[in-house]
Order: C-alpha cells, then sequence, then structure tokens
C-alpha cells in the first residue's frame, strides 16, 4: 500500500529526490509549447511548479551538487 500518491500534470521524466528527501525533482513539459523545466513535487502535498524555467529554451538534464545547494543544467540555447 502507498504512503502517498499524487498527480503529476505534466509529462514527467528524469525524476530524482531533493537532497534532503522532501520533494522529487523531475523534467516536465508543461503548458508553455511544450518546453521542459525543471519541475518540484514537495511530500507534503503542495501543487507541483517549475523552479527553473527558459522560456522558449529547454532543459534536457539536471543534477544537484554534493551540497544540495546548487542545480547544474544541460539545456538548449
Amino acid at each position: 500500500m502507498p504512503l502517498q500518491t499524487f498527480d503529476i500534470p505534466v509529462l514527467a521524466s528524469d525524476l530524482h529526490w531533493t537532497p534532503d528527501g522532501r520533494a522529487l525533482v523531475y523534467l516536465g513539459r508543461g503548458a508553455f509549447a511544450g518546453v521542459a523545466s525543471v519541475w518540484r513535487q514537495s511530500l507534503d502535498g503542495t501543487a507541483p511548479g517549475p523552479i527553473v524555467e527558459f522560456k522558449p529554451d529547454s532543459v534536457y538534464g539536471f543534477a544537484y551538487s554534493r551540497d544540495g545547494r546548487q542545480l547544474a543544467l544541460s539545456r538548449e540555447a
């Protein structure tokens, strides 16, 4: 039995836990012409939302630094 479930309102890929383990972070294609952004879904049930957007460019990959304080991105310019 799952402990928590939630709907992800975008096409999601490349899911990662945040360094503190309190949320999932993923590449999501939202309403802006299918542009991929980095989204965050907190496990406390708050609504998901983009944390990094480069309209009209897409983010193709991301990773947290070892200390969890920075986010490295690969994007199309």
